[in-house]
C-alpha cells in the first residue's frame, strides 16, 4: 500500500470515486451497484429494490439499520480516506483498520505524518462510507475460500492511470495481514497483473530467490476483473541508500536469469524499437528528435555488444521493499519486470528514483558523471552507455503509458520526463 511517488505514470484520469464504482460489482457480485449520499437512503425504500449493493458517503453509524431494513444483508463499515468522496484509501472500522494501515510503510517526512494522520482519524467515525449487499459479497467469498479463513478486507484505489489497480489488504478473523490481492479491471493493468504472475511463478523454484519475493497464492477472474493473490510478507523497512542488501539481491537474481547475447538482439531493444514505432506519431517534435538519436546512439554504441543480460525487476526502488529479520531485502510488485535488461538495470532505477522522487533533488550534469565515475564495470563496457540504455527505457516506458492513456502531452507534474529530457540532451557531457 505504498503512497509514494511512483515510477508508473499516471494522470488523473479517473477520480477516486470511478475507481470506487469499479471496486463495488466485485464486492457485490453484479453490476447493479449504485452510490449514494445519506439523503437518499431516507427516501422510499421501493427505489432499492432492484439493487445488488449500495456504497453509502458520509454515513453514520445509526444507517445500518435502515439499510438491514431494505434488505441488504452484509453491512460494512469502512473509513475512507483521506475524504469520503475523494477516497485513496478504504480501511474496515476497528482493529481490521489499524493492522491493514500498518502495512503502509511510508519513506519520507510527508508519508510519516500522514500516516499518523490517517490512525488519528481511523479512531473517529469521520469519513464513514459503508458498502451494503444482499448476498456475501463476492470477493470476501472467493478469498475466503482459497486461503481457507475468513477474510476480512481494506482497500488502496491506487494511482489512476492505465496500469490502476485495487489492492486488497487481507486479514484473518485476528486481524492479521495474511495476504494482498491485486485486483486489475483495466486492459493493460489486466495484463501487468499476468505477467507478475508468470514472473513469480518463474522464480519460485530457486530457493535462493524464492525466501525474497512474494509467493503466489492465488489467480483467478472474477466479475470481469483479474486478480491475484500473493503472501504478504515481511514489515521490516527496507533502507533508502543502495547497499549490500541490495546488492546481495541483484547477484542472486542475475546468477539466475542472465544469459550472454549481443544487445540489438536482446528483447529490451526489440522492446525499445517497438515502443518508439507505437509512439512516435504521437510526440512533440522536439522529444521525436531526441529519442531517435539516443536510439541511433545505441544502436552505434552498444548494438554489437556482448553483454550479461538478465531480468530486471523494473521498479526497484524502497516502496516496492522490505527487509527480512536476517537484514536481507524482500521485493514485491514484478508487474514490470522483464527479461533481457543491461546490467545495473535495476541499480540505475534505484540511484534514479530515490534521487527525484524521494529526496526531490534534480540529477545535475556533475552529479550524473560523479555517480557514473563511482561504478566499476568488469566489462569493457562503459557505465555511461548503460545508463543511456537505461534512461531511453524509462522514457519510452513513459510515454507508452501516456499513449495507451489515451494522452499526447507532457504534462508539468511528470518529473521524470522533466528529468529524463534534461539529461538526455546532455548526454555528450556524461556519456
Amino acid at each position: 500500500m505504498s503512497t509514494e511517488a511512483q515510477a508508473v505514470p499516471g494522470r488523473q484520469g479517473r477520480t477516486g470515486n470511478s475507481r470506487l464504482e469499479s471496486l463495488l460489482p466485485l464486492l457485490a457480485g453484479s453490476d447493479n451497484v449504485r452510490m449514494i449520499e445519506h439523503r437518499e437512503l431516507q427516501r422510499d425504500g421501493a427505489a432499492f429494490a432492484g439493487t445488488g449493493a449500495v456504497a453509502l458517503l458520509r454515513a453514520t453509524p445509526q444507517d445500518a439499520p435502515r439499510l438491514k431494513e431494505l434488505g441488504f444483508a452484509h453491512v460494512y463499515a469502512f473509513h475512507a480516506c483521506p475524504t469520503a468522496a475523494q477516497p485513496r484509501w478504504i480501511f474496515p472500522s476497528g482493529t481490521s483498520g489499524r493492522r491493514a494501515l500498518d502495512e503502509y510503510v511510508p519513506h519520507r517526512l510527508r508519508g510519516e505524518f500522514l500516516k499518523f494522520w490517517l490512525r488519528i482519524s481511523l479512531l473517529r467515525n469521520r469519513n464513514l462510507l459503508v458498502i451494503a449487499t444482499r448476498q456475501l459479497p463476492a470477493l470476501e467469498r472467493e478469498l475466503s475460500a482459497r486461503l481457507r479463513q475468513h477474510a476480512q478486507l481494506a482497500f488502496s484505489l491506487g494511482t489512476p492511470g492505465a496500469y490502476n489497480k485495487i489492492t486488497a489488504t487481507v486479514l484473518d478473523g485476528e486481524h492479521r495481514v495474511i495476504a494482498f490481492a491485486k485486483i486489475a479491471s483495466l486492459p493493460f493493468a489486466q495484463a501487468a497483473t499476468l505477467q507478475e504472475e508468470r514472473i513469480l511463478r518463474s522464480l519460485e523454484d530457486c530457493s535462493t530467490i524464492s525466501q525474497h519475493i512474494p509467493q503466489v497464492l492465488a489467480s483467478f477472474e472474477l466479475n470481469g476483473a483479474q486478480i491475484l493473490v500473493t503472501s504478504s510478507g515481511p514489515k521490516g523497512r527496507a533502507p533508502r541508500k543502495f547497499g549490500p542488501c541490495h546488492t546481495a539481491f541483484l547477484q542472486i537474481l542475475g546468477e539466475h536469469t542472465t544469459r550472454t547475447l549481443r544487445f540489438e538482439e536482446s528483447m529490451m531493444w526489440r522492446n525499445m524499437e517497438n515502443t518508439f514505432a507505437s509512439v512516435e506519431g504521437e510526440l512533440a517534435p522536439a522529444w521525436h528528435a531526441l529519442l531517435q538519436s539516443m536510439l541511433e546512439i545505441l544502436r552505434r554504441e552498444l548494438g554489437g555488444a556482448l553483454l550479461p543480460m538478465g531480468l530486471a525487476h523494473g521498479d526497484f526502488a524502497p516502496w516496492n521493499m522490505r527487509t527480512l529479520p536476517d537484514g536481507s531485502l524482500y521485493l514485491f510488485d514484478w508487474e514490470f519486470a522483464r527479461p533481457d535488461c543491461t546490467p545495473l538495470y535495476d541499480v540505475f532505477h534505484f540511484e534514479f528514483a530515490v534521487r527525484l522522487l524521494l529526496l526531490r533533488r534534480r540529477w545535475t550534469v556533475s552529479n550524473l558523471v560523479e555517480y557514473l565515475g563511482r561504478i566499476q564495470l568488469q566489462k569493457p563496457i562503459r557505465a555511461s552507455l548503460l545508463f543511456l540504455a537505461f534512461l531511453t527505457d524509462l522514457t519510452l516506458f513513459y510515454f507508452l503509458a501516456m499513449h495507451r492513456q489515451g494522452e499526447n502531452q507532457v504534462h508539468p507534474d511528470e518529473l521524470v520526463l522533466i528529468q529524463a529530457a534534461f539529461l538526455l540532451k546532455t548526454c555528450k557531457e556524461w556519456l
